[in-house]
């Protein structure tokens, strides 16, 4: 059961959201965390659960101040469970409109993409380029300039896309088990590859989605043209030996290593 307070803080959150009252949230956000910092599992699981229930009812901005609050919350020991479908979706929408906005940016002006940052200005300054008269006159034709609202909401999720990533590391960093009971993993992937090398502020995000969890490893030895196969992580912490070894078949049964995936001769060749 919720504290009082924290209970009460809560509603104050909803009415805000009704209201479009952005400061009035964000400063009841602030003292929310404040209230749940040091509170005990019980507590910031129940407080957690209801702050979920925001996210469809707020603009990408604020979701994404949510959004890292809540990874604070787990980074403190809170369950992820209840965080992970709305993180994730709010990252692929981010994920989305900034590879849109990169291709937009491009189509109009020869400058370098924006640092991206929350403050308004550099926003708002974005979303004019795509928009009005900013970028290179040979090339503004009229098809390509996007109605200001369109640009806006790009331009937005440029700069939002730092607070998502970093909640849903938080959360997607947690366990195997989250990783591979992920529905939205195949949009998540096309989504960061769709970017490229466009934000290498999210650096950690392929890296995370590369991470191995119940898939084999296989391990291929050219010269030999064989391969050694590694089912779990017992094996995989067995890999700096199977490298020293030269990852040699003979070498690694005899360091008690997994046996070949691939023989050497015959039908097992590798190509």
């Amino acid at each position: 059961m919720l504290d009082q307070v924290i209970d009460q803080r809560c509603d104050d959150l909803y009415r805000a959201a009704e209201t479009q009252d952005a400061p009035g949230f964000l400063a009841t956000l602030q003292d929310l965390w404040e209230r749940t910092e040091d509170s005990d599992p019980a507590t910031a699981d129940a407080a957690l659960v209801r702050l979920c229930g925001l996210f469809d009812r707020l603009p990408p901005g604020l979701g994404a101040r949510l959004a890292v609050m809540g990874g604070a919350m787990v980074e403190n020991g809170a369950d992820p469970a209840p965080l992970v479908d709305p993180v994730v979706a709010g990252l692929c929408d981010a994920l989305e409109r900034s590879a849109e906005f990169a291709r937009a940016w491009r189509a109009v002006t020869d400058r370098c993409l924006p640092e991206p940052g929350p403050e308004d200005q550099v926003v708002l300054g974005a979303a004019r380029v795509l928009s009005g008269p900013f970028g290179l006159p040979g090339r503004l034709g009229l098809g390509r300039r996007l109605p200001f609202a369109r640009a806006l909401d790009l331009a937005v999720g440029w700069a939002i896309a730092e607070d998502w990533s970093a909640a849903a590391t938080t959360v997607l960093q947690r366990s195997a088990a989250i990783r591979a009971d992920l529905s939205r993993r195949p949009r998540l992937a096309a989504a960061v590859a769709a970017l490229g090398d466009d934000r290498p502020d999210l650096w950690c995000l392929p890296r995370l989605l590369a991470v191995l969890d119940d898939e084999p490893l296989i391990v291929l030895h050219r010269p030999d043209r064989a391969g050694v196969r590694a089912d779990d992580r017992r094996d995989r912490g067995q890999l700096p030996a199977l490298h020293a070894a030269g990852a040699r078949p003979e070498r690694a049964r005899a360091a008690d290593h997994p046996p070949p995936l691939l023989g050497r001769g015959g039908h097992g060749r590798a190509s």
